[in-house]
C-alpha cells in the first residue's frame, strides 16, 4: 500500500470514528502510520536492542513528549524530562499530577522526542510504564534528573514524587 493510500485510509478512519489519530493508535484500533513506511523497528526486539540503536540520541539532555490515555479514554500528552537506563527509560513526576495518575491507571504509553537542530530527526517508542520508585527514592531520582538537565535539584525538595520505568515494545523514527 502506498503512503498516500495509507494516509487516506487513516484519515477516513479518523473521520468516521470521530476519534483523533493519536487516540486510534493508543487504543490499538490502528497501527502507527509510520509502520507502513518501514520506519518502525519490529516489536520482537528486546527493550535494550530498541534503545541501543538510538542510545546516543537519547543520552543527551532533551525533553520528550509522553502520550497516554486520560481517565475518559482520550489521549493526553505531557512534556517531560527522563533518564536513560540500560533497557528502560526512567520518568519521574509529582504524585499529584494527572499524568502520574493516568499512568498508574493504564500503563500503555508512547514516548517521543526530536532533535531541536534537525526537527525531522525524531524517535518514538510505544511501551508500558510501571511504578519503579516512590517516596525518598523517587525524590532522589528527580534530583538526579534535575542535575542531568542542568536544573537546580533543590526545586524538588519536599515534593512527593513517583518514578516510572518505561519499557519500550516498539520503536519508530523519522527519516531526518
Amino acid at each position: 500500500m502506498s503512503g498516500a493510500t495509507r494516509r487516506a485510509e487513516l484519515e477516513d478512519c479518523d473521520h468516521r470514528s470521530g476519534l483523533g489519530l493519536t487516540s486510534l493508535v493508543l487504543r490499538g484500533i490502528i497501527d502507527h502510520p509510520m509502520e507502513s513506511s518501514g520506519h518502525l523497528t519490529t516489536p520482537d526486539r528486546s527493550a535494550r536492542e530498541l534503545i541501543d540503536a538510538v542510545r546516543e540520541f537519547l543520552a543527551s539532555p532533551r525533553q520528550a513528549v509522553l502520550a497516554l490515555l486520560g481517565r475518559d479514554g482520550s489521549p493526553r500528552q505531557v512534556v517531560i524530562n527522563f533518564l536513560l537506563g540500560d533497557d528502560q527509560i526512567l520518568l519521574n513526576g509529582r504524585a499529584d499530577r494527572d499524568w502520574v495518575r493516568n499512568v498508574r491507571r493504564d500503563p500503555r504509553a508512547s514516548f517521543a522526542l526530536y532533535d531541536v537542530e534537525h526537527y525531522l530527526r525524531w524517535v518514538g517508542f510505544r511501551g508500558t510504564a510501571e511504578v519503579s520508585s516512590e517516596g525518598a527514592e523517587a525524590l532522589e531520582e528527580a534530583m538526579r534528573m534535575a542535575s542531568h538537565y542542568a536544573e537546580d535539584p533543590a526545586q524538588h525538595e519536599g515534593q512527593t514524587r513517583v518514578g516510572f520505568r518505561f519499557v519500550p515494545h516498539s520503536r519508530f523514527e523519522g527519516p531526518g
